[in-house]
């Protein structure tokens, strides 16, 4: 079995910064006893001090102030936190909400830091996506909109550590932008285009491949998704967002290799009165990946793995230790494939595998692990 590349979103990150606490320009730092907004020439260093309000990362600014904006050209709908350091201090804030293609404005002046990080949340019907790995520094965030002073230690209840990336600033025609990208280089327009192909997915809507390309099959699904749900005017994003929270379904499966070993997976769904067997989908050792786009619904879900070797030949054919399947009994074949039919496999040049049957409950975030045994 030819191994495929894993389609792992990269992000490019540009940084910007934030406006903390209360964005005021006259908040009073109890170790200085001065008005952190002043523009006298001689301006105090940047610093986190402890108090009520009191001068947390809030400098005099600078001279050549410049707005902040996040421009996400990713085809993933995204909650935003950003933090920042100076001196031994660290704050963070969040969330701001991105669509793909657009720009959001973050901060209308420019703040001096010595360090500026980022932390991106695809939201939950994307499946468990991690776009920031294990991160530069672990900073406190929360559930729900918050600022966090002093982000080094989650002490207070509610507070959460969470990875964030070091990013360094960027000016572009006066302003610090941060993008947001992934490995196809989509501009803000492909990178809209690709967001709604990719939530027309979601809801079973056949667009092609999820490569920001306006085309005759991405129209073709929208306008079915528009006459089916009873909608016909407004925003895409809003109208697939509405119809996906109304859908009793389960975000699209997670396969995790936790062996240290090459596996292959085949994935098979109920659709309608047929099961639709796909693979071969390769996971590397101790990584998981997400291969499907669409959600599930509530119901069976079949999975079968194996650990193959450098060639792509299988081990579990001859070490049952190195195979995870089941009683339920489906078409594969050797080379990528999507099989409707699994009767009589062997007649039609196909392999008879079995198949392990997971439940999978409206709602869930499946995760399907491969462990040692």
């Amino acid at each position: 079995m030819a191994r495929a590349r894993s389609s792992v979103i990269r992000v490019r990150v540009i940084p910007f910064f934030f406006e903390l606490l209360n964005r005021s320009r006259f908040l009073l730092c109890r170790k200085s006893g001065r008005k952190t907004g002043s523009r006298s020439a001689q301006r105090p260093h940047s610093r986190i001090c402890s108090g009520f309000l009191a001068c947390a990362m809030l400098t005099a600014g600078t001279a050549h102030a410049a707005p902040l904006d996040i421009c996400n050209r990713s085809s993933l709908i995204a909650d935003v936190a950003i933090g920042l350091q100076s001196g031994g201090g660290r704050a963070a804030q969040g969330w701001f909400r991105l669509l793909p293609g657009v720009c959001t404005n973050v901060l209308r002046d420019d703040l001096d830091a010595d360090a500026h990080y980022l932390h991106i949340r695809p939201l939950p019907l994307y499946g468990d996506i991690n776009l920031m790995g294990d991160g530069d520094v672990t900073l406190c965030v929360r559930d729900t909109n918050f600022l966090i002073a002093a982000a080094g230690g989650c002490e207070r209840q509610g507070q959460r550590p969470a990875p964030f990336v070091k990013v360094n600033p960027v000016t572009q025609d006066g302003r610090l932008t941060a993008s947001i990208d992934e490995p196809a280089g989509y501009d803000s327009e492909q990178a809209e285009t690709a967001g709604i192909q990719r939530l027309l997915s979601l809801l079973g809507y056949e667009t092609g491949a999820i490569d920001g390309k306006a085309g005759a099959r991405t129209d073709a699904a929208l306008e079915a998704f528009k006459q089916e749900n009873g909608s016909t005017e407004g925003k895409p994003f809003d109208m697939l967002l509405e119809a996906l929270s109304r859908r009793k379904s389960a975000a699209p499966p997670r396969l995790c290799n936790d062996t240290d070993q090459m596996l292959v997976a085949a994935i098979g769904i109920p659709s309608e009165a047929e099961i639709v067997t796909r693979g071969w989908f390769p996971i590397e050792p101790g990584t998981c990946r997400t291969p499907l786009t669409q959600l599930l619904r509530p119901g069976p879900l079949y999975t079968f793995a194996e650990a193959v070797d450098a060639d792509g030949a299988s081990l579990g054919a001859l070490d049952p230790t190195l195979q995870w399947s089941g009683d339920i009994t489906l078409c594969t074949q050797n080379l990528e494939f999507a099989l409707t039919a699994h009767e009589a496999c062997e007649t039609r040049g196909l392999t008879t595998t079995g198949f392990e049957i997971h439940a999978i409950e409206a709602g869930q975030h499946p995760i399907i692990r491969f462990a040692p045994r």
